[in-house]
């Protein structure tokens, strides 16, 4: 069984406005990530600090370490699913499908994580993470190390190679990356 995550909290600095409202093919992102994970999931949380998020009706989770970026969302979802494995997804990558989530979790095996990697670029914000993550995590926020590439180089985790359908994997962050994927 799966609890889907999406993390919806960021700044959206180089948005300009709350990303996972934009909208993206007619419906805001967190929509299509929410759409991803819904026929595999047992259920879905969203990791925000934004009270707007409420309407869609799912589980809301706030950051318990406020202003300290994914990892701390991560923690916070991680330890609020109930279920030991947790897929993933961050609002500003709506091209994510739902058959790449079924492949990262068909791989999880015996790791603590698995994570997408296109062209050895790796996408820790596309992943499946086990609840067992959770202490290590927490340390590594401690020590003020918020970067999640680091993080996961602390766990048992392994990357499923995805080399096909790489803009699949595309963040939108900027009003030019929102233009040039809408299309």
């Amino acid at each position: 069984m799966l609890t889907g995550l999406i993390l919806a909290g960021g700044n959206s600095t180089r948005m300009g406005t709350d990303k996972g409202m934009m909208l993206f093919k007619d419906l805001p992102m967190i929509q299509h990530a929410i759409n991803t994970l819904k026929p595999i999931t047992k259920e879905i949380i969203i990791c925000t600090n934004y009270q707007r998020y409420r309407k869609l009706g799912y589980k809301l989770v706030a950051d318990e370490v406020k202003n300290m970026g994914p990892l701390a969302g991560l923690i916070s979802g991680l330890k609020d699913a109930s279920t030991q494995n947790v897929a993933v997804l961050s609002c500003d990558v709506p091209l994510v499908t739902t058959s790449i989530i079924t492949r990262l979790y068909q791989h999880l095996n015996g790791f603590d994580a698995i994570v997408a990697n296109t062209k050895n670029q790796v996408h820790p914000l596309v992943s499946i993470y086990k609840k067992t993550c959770i202490e290590t995590f927490e340390k590594q926020l401690l020590n003020d190390e918020l970067s999640l590439r680091k993080a996961i180089k602390s766990v048992n985790f392994s990357e499923l190679i995805f080399d096909q359908n790489i803009e699949h994997f595309s963040n939108i962050n900027t009003l030019e990356e929102l233009e040039k994927h809408d299309n």
